[in-house]
């Protein structure tokens, strides 16, 4: 039997299509056309990260270097199990123990008790409390949500030249998770984080940015968010506790439910004017330990906001970003950085990924 999955080999972002199949001593992966792409041996097989109830689970391999394999549905490892591979799951995830069924009990009665006065203050404390490896993912099978609708974008040259730019910011900030960006061809100006450090850059806000310095102040903004874990905060505050319990006890129908929910909706919340003010001062001080123009950023949000005075229609970025005049100021006032965020081939190669 042939499970379905994704594959990456470690030396550019772009994610194949592929079908797993386990055998005796190896699993086999094979391309879309049914060629065989390679043999993962069982002995150097395991888990990148934590493994919940049905997945997704990303494998890896001690003679593969970076690549990984997605499994969407994670199915499949019972099967290496049984024919003598390695133990991939986690069992303790995938029978809560009473403790922690007590423990969110009694964390649902203090959310239920507390009422609306006390939700927002619990928000972030109880967002550090949901497992990264849950939000991780959480923030996969949102991926795949989108990915079954329509297909990232994978030209090379600007998948390299974002990776870079990526990792550049990335190295400024401690983030409890890998970062990953993925570019979806949708006409909206827009980006978004999910929980687990995915971040969606949507085609329309290449197309309006008018120079890499402004992406990289958005792209900056929303590793911020990953970083404060902000968008992990804002499914609390808009699923609660059913949420909390669902993240404590590694259930897996509360993971394709909230996934399900966030993928149909691109986003389900609008950050607290706070979020948005703590993801700013983040991003700006990126940008400076970086020595990225920081300016960009300010001169993409002016604009934007002042074309939906013109025309009356709001971008998806202000519904969900709301800017004001204190978020400018605070930009312009604490930017230092002064080079460039990329070269003109890597920026042109950017804003062509999805032609």
């Amino acid at each position: 039997m042939h499970t379905p999955a994704f594959y990456t080999d470690g030396r550019s972002a772009e994610r194949h299509e592929v079908s797993v199949q386990a055998h005796r001593t190896a699993l086999h992966l094979y391309r879309e056309d049914g060629a065989l792409l390679d043999t993962w041996p069982y002995a150097g097989l395991y888990a990148a990260e934590e493994v919940y109830g049905r997945g997704p689970a990303r494998l890896r391999h001690r003679e593969r270097g970076e690549a990984t394999l997605t499994l969407p549905d994670a199915a499949l490892l019972r099967q290496v199990e049984r024919m003598g591979g390695p133990r991939l799951r986690s069992h303790a995830w995938l029978r809560p123990t009473l403790a922690i069924a007590v423990v969110a009990a009694v964390l649902v009665a203090a959310l239920v008790a507390a009422g609306a006065w006390a939700l927002p203050r619990l928000v972030p404390p109880l967002a550090r409390r949901v497992p990264p490896a849950w939000e991780q993912a959480l923030g996969e099978r949102v991926l795949s949500r989108i990915a079954a609708e329509r297909s990232f974008c994978t030209r090379a040259a600007g998948q390299a030249a974002l990776a870079g730019l990526t990792a550049r910011l990335a190295a400024q900030v401690e983030l409890p998770y890998p970062l990953r960006v993925h570019v979806l061809p949708d006409d909206a100006v827009n980006a978004f984080a999910t929980p687990g450090g995915r971040i969606v850059v949507l085609r329309g806000l290449l197309r309006t940015a008018q120079s890499p310095e402004e992406l990289a102040g958005v792209l900056a903004h929303e590793i911020a968010h990953a970083a404060q874990r902000h968008p992990t905060q804002g499914l609390l505050r808009t699923l609660g506790a059913a949420l909390l319990v669902g993240a404590l006890t590694g259930d897996a129908s509360a993971l394709d439910a909230t996934a399900t929910r966030f993928a149909q909706s691109l986003v389900l919340f609008s950050y607290s004017r706070q979020d948005e003010l703590e993801a700013d001062r983040e991003a700006v001080a990126m940008l400076n330990r970086a020595d990225i123009r920081g300016q960009g950023l300010a001169d993409f949000l002016r604009r934007v906001s002042a074309g939906e005075a013109r025309s009356g229609a709001p971008p998806a970025l202000l519904s969900t970003h709301p800017v004001t005049a204190e978020r400018i100021a605070l930009i312009e006032a604490e930017a230092r950085g002064q080079g460039p965020a990329l070269n003109a081939a890597q920026w042109r190669s950017v804003q062509r990924m999805c032609d």
